[in-house]
């Protein structure tokens, strides 16, 4: 027998019974996330830039930043390339988007309700503002311009906040969720299944 009207889980559910693995959804809200980020960010950019060429012309990816980091004599003030500015925001927001999508699944499979993930969402982006800066923790690595200008590094006096280590960070705990969601789903299945010998047995 089919499930009742009000058990029924959702679209990850159904996701899920259609034999699409977590990864394959993951790598779908990665998709989503990334082509909606570049219609309302990437592509408004880029236009922007087309028309700054065309009336006044390229400029050069060496135009220099500021920043911190080893100058020389230590750690301080420097010019940083713009192509390495670039790269690491470039780099930040990819580790960015998977940690997104791998812990909005996570709690998509927890909540199985849109409207509540979306508000926890809202409110781990409000925690990133306010969470002091950890080297082990994805929610510094959020703010981008002061990892990649090497601010936050020269503010702690710890030249490690790179974004080199906030997309390794990133990366290490989008994995993390997706073996908490895979041990959740397998201990689910189990009770289910425990639950429907029990009942038969009861029989």
């Amino acid at each position: 027998m089919g499930k009742r009207i009000g058990e029924w889980g959702g679209p990850r559910e159904w996701l899920t019974l259609q034999g699409i693995s977590p990864a394959r959804q993951v790598l779908n809200q990665f998709g989503v996330i990334a082509y909606t980020l570049g219609q309302i960010v990437y592509l408004p950019l880029l236009l922007a830039f087309i028309v700054i060429a065309f009336w006044q012309g390229l400029g050069s990816l060496a135009y220099p930043v500021v920043g911190y980091g080893n100058n020389g004599l230590g750690f301080g003030a420097l010019l940083l390339p713009l192509q390495q500015y670039l790269g690491g925001a470039l780099l930040l927001s990819i580790g960015l988007i998977i940690f997104i999508a791998t812990t909005n699944l996570l709690l998509a499979d927890w909540i199985r309700n849109s409207w509540i993930v979306t508000a926890l969402q809202l409110v781990l982006l409000g925690i990133t503002w306010v969470a002091p800066p950890m080297l082990s923790s994805p929610l510094t690595y959020f703010k981008l311009d002061p990892i990649l200008t090497g601010a936050l590094a020269q503010q702690v006096d710890d030249s490690a906040f790179t974004a080199w280590q906030g997309f390794t960070v990133l990366l290490t705990a989008s994995v993390l969720l997706l073996v908490i969601l895979a041990a959740t789903r397998l201990v689910r299945g189990w009770l289910r299944q425990h639950h429907g010998v029990t009942a038969a047995a009861a029989k």
